[in-house]
């Protein structure tokens, strides 16, 4: 008779090889992974987005958080508050500074892919696609 050799036995603890969990495989594949916590900008976004309730002279209608807000501050100019006007002065001055910032810049790179499309396309012809086959 030939002995199994110690480390394949099975028994408590010790199931057989082949039924084994394989490396990087999970017991529980449908389990919920953890969450990655969010950013600061995701929450604010989040919250600023929400959909709320407001009443407007006894009518009720849903419009964002962000919205609401800035209603409330328009109300409290209007009444004459005079904080709630510097608020409205920061917000449009953080506005205007954040669309400023967030514009787009086309670097054209200068190579003879480019050179040649300028000519062509100044010559009025469209770009033929070249090809090396050879037609059947």
């Amino acid at each position: 008779m030939t002995s199994k050799p110690k480390n394949d036995d099975v028994g408590y603890k010790r199931p057989p090889k082949a039924s084994r969990w394989k490396k990087g495989q999970t017991g529980n594949p449908k389990r919920k992974l953890p969450r990655h916590p969010k950013s600061v900008l995701e929450i604010l976004d989040g919250l600023l987005l929400a959909p709320v309730d407001i009443i407007e002279s006894g009518n009720s209608r849903r419009v964002t958080a962000l919205e609401a807000i800035l209603l409330q501050q328009l109300q409290k100019e209007i009444a004459g508050d005079t904080r709630a006007t510097r608020v409205r002065l920061s917000y449009t001055e953080f506005a205007a500074n954040a669309s400023e910032k967030s514009s787009v810049e086309v670097v054209w790179v200068d190579s003879e892919y480019t050179k040649m499309l300028s000519q062509m396309l100044s010559e009025g012809s469209e770009p033929e696609a070249e090809c090396d086959d050879e037609q059947v």
